[in-house]
């Protein structure tokens, strides 16, 4: 049986960002970068590939949108038999509380909510779907915000958050990855 070379090639980043016998905790959003993470790593798993559960942040902010993704997400686990755990989050509450941006305090409480998750299922990591165009947008943010050169380090593929092991696929590539696997 022939492979699709861009199943290989997302197969391979993952196989060699993850240890074979570790338990990581996916971010998944319902997203089609985070939907193919997902995807992959279910695929991983059914050859013995790491144990994989999946957390959902629902930060309420974007209504029927946003439930929708929690369900299309719920929906995939169930089929796939990943675990699912949806964390529930006040972004609006905290950027009122601590007079923040909405976007500062939505990742302040998605990472909470993820560590928190990684830790009470004693998980090893937790693993994010960020890719080549996502580390595009951080550096032109932070040059438009006027960091300095030091200030525009990238996404990096281990963080103290967890792992990123997609950084060298496009959007565009996940979005196909997904296609591919239906």
């Amino acid at each position: 049986m022939l492979i699709n070379p861009l199943v290989f090639k997302v197969h391979k980043l993952l196989r060699a960002s993850l240890e074979q016998h570790k338990h990581y905790l996916l971010a998944v959003s319902g997203g089609s970068d985070s939907m193919a993470l997902a995807a992959a790593c279910a695929a991983l798993r059914k050859e013995g590939w790491g144990r994989y559960s999946v957390c959902h942040v629902e930060h309420g902010l974007r209504g029927e949108e946003s439930l929708r993704d929690m369900a299309l997400v719920q929906r995939f686990c169930a089929e796939h038999q990943l675990p699912c755990y949806v964390q529930h989050v006040d972004v609006r509450g905290l950027a009122a509380r601590e007079h923040l941006s909405v976007e500062a305090a939505a990742r302040h409480l998605r990472h909470q909510a993820l560590s928190s998750t990684m830790h009470q299922l004693e998980a090893d990591a937790v693993v994010f779907a960020h890719n080549l165009d996502d580390q595009a947008e951080t550096v032109l943010l932070r040059l438009l915000r006027g960091a300095s050169r030091t200030g525009l380090w990238c996404i990096r593929a281990y963080s103290d958050i967890g792992l990123h092991p997609l950084l060298e696929l496009r959007h565009r590539e996940l979005a196909e990855y997904c296609h591919l696997q239906g």
